[in-house]
């Protein structure tokens, strides 16, 4: 994770899918205490996911996203 780059009390902002929400709170509280000190979500948002590879059969899809904060302990 990026938060080993920064300065104690350094922020690393992040995007995440929604659905993983739930998994990073936990992981923050937990296993990453050594490193983070607060983790939240500053926003939510929509990301207009648009087609990349010929093989993909729609044009876009929009998903749910997580704009997360972690500060570095």
């Amino acid at each position: 994770m990026g938060l080993a780059l920064l300065k104690q009390g350094g922020s690393l902002y992040s995007l995440h899918k929604s659905s993983t929400r739930k998994f990073l709170l936990n992981k923050s509280k937990s296993e990453w205490l050594r490193v983070c000190a607060l983790a939240e979500v500053k926003a939510q948002l929509r990301w207009d996911l648009t087609k990349t590879y010929r093989h993909q059969k729609m044009q876009s899809v929009n998903i749910d996203v997580d704009l997360f904060r972690f500060v570095k302990a």
